[in-house]
């Protein structure tokens, strides 16, 4: 190969082209003596590009949820308690292994028209999971049947005044509407009671001292203020509401009843933490058999 005349030009195609041409198909012939050499002319080596390091979307708790222990769960309406994946404990009385159930401990049916736990695909009703769908249930005590049933069977006192309470058993309030129990009435210290009544009870303070009796208060409304945090007994009504507390869960030792509404408007700063904490507690009902039922016996004299 002769080396051309013009040395250190740019070709293209063995043409003599313009040094100041940009077309990105040139190349520079070098000749040296008498070699000569195409050299391509350099292409920048791109900067790699680092992929960024995804970071996952925290996995999202549902919101406020309730959660019960050693019950049953029995409702007209549907029920929704969205279970978190990871759930924590309401307090060091609940389970602590993030288990995905709605009812703990020994848990017993569940039933409701229909079933909501949320997009948890590991939630359950309990374990073992008893659920029952698509129910009509007909309750046996709502507050009104109850007045009725203790009229009829039951030996009770009406009262304008919880200090007219006065031994254990039923009492029959007819004062001024609503009843506001504003902190623990002493006769709840000293006696077994039933506190029945017709209109409205505000429960404005915590039942949960050490000297509290078995009570159970059962009336058309039962509205738990939204301070309080712990209550100790049976509430049975019609309509029950929690108070509104987006910082403060509700706890109820005993058993709650809402015969046609509950309105829970509790949760905490953290939404795995169950909202409302229902623990069953047997003694109470024990306690208060006399009252809430009927008890027959059966006996024959021996000769």
């Amino acid at each position: 190969m002769s080396c051309p005349n013009h040395h250190d030009d740019i070709y293209q195609s063995n043409q003599l082209i313009s040094e100041n041409n940009n077309n990105t198909n040139t190349y520079r012939i070098t000749c040296i003596t008498n070699t000569c050499q195409c050299v391509l002319p350099e292409t920048p080596t791109p900067t790699p590009t680092s992929t960024p390091t995804m970071t996952p979307t925290p996995t999202q708790a549902p919101g406020a949820w309730i959660k019960l222990k050693d019950s049953s769960f029995n409702s007209t309406n549907s029920l929704t308690s969205k279970i978190p994946y990871v759930p924590a404990p309401f307090d060091s009385y609940d389970d602590n292994d993030q288990s995905p159930y709605f009812i703990i401990g020994s848990s017993g049916l569940a039933g409701a028209p229909v079933i909501n736990l949320g997009i948890n695909g590991s939630a359950k009703t309990g374990n073992p999971e008893w659920k029952a769908t698509n129910l009509n249930t007909s309750y046996k005590m709502t507050p009104a049947l109850f007045y009725s049933y203790v009229k009829a069977r039951k030996e009770y006192k009406k009262i304008t005044n919880l200090n007219e309470i006065t031994a254990d058993g039923i009492y029959y309030y007819q004062g001024a509407n609503p009843l506001s129990i504003n902190s623990i009435p002493t006769e709840f210290n000293s006696f077994k009671i039933v506190l029945l009544s017709s209109g409205t009870v505000n429960i404005n303070s915590d039942l949960n001292g050490a000297n509290l009796k078995s009570i159970a208060i059962i009336a058309d409304t039962i509205n738990f203020s939204s301070s309080t945090s712990q209550e100790n007994g049976i509430f049975i009504a019609n309509t029950i509401t929690t108070g509104n507390n987006n910082i403060l869960g509700l706890k109820i030792n005993g058993n709650l009843i809402a015969q046609s509404v509950f309105t829970r408007e509790r949760g905490w700063a953290d939404l795995n933490r169950p909202s409302v904490f229902i623990v069953f507690k047997p003694n109470l009902y024990i306690d208060l058999l006399p009252y809430l039922s009927t008890a027959n016996y059966e006996w024959r004299q021996l000769q």
